[in-house]
């Protein structure tokens, strides 16, 4: 489990069995699911039910997302 500047969890997955343990076991259905759009890669939970979530939390996770892709430049991120 990672923090954002302003707190708020951020949990990430980096392979098939780390993807499903966070996006089925710790994202709760209120928070926000960050990933790379038609590329397989890391799912990130920015746990919106824990915190408030401001833009700057938001631009880290998908920051996180892309930084941890196997891809250098991904089309877009899905949020």
């Amino acid at each position: 489990t990672l923090v954002s500047s302003e707190n708020v969890p951020i949990y990430i997955g980096r392979n098939n069995k780390q993807n499903d343990h966070v996006t089925m076991h710790l994202a709760d259905r209120d928070d926000l699911f960050v990933h790379i759009k038609d590329l397989p890669g890391p799912h990130v939970i920015l746990a919106a039910s824990k915190s408030p979530v401001t833009e700057r939390s938001v631009e880290e996770a998908v920051y996180l997302a892309v930084a941890m892709s196997k891809f250098p430049f991904p089309q877009s991120v899905d949020y």
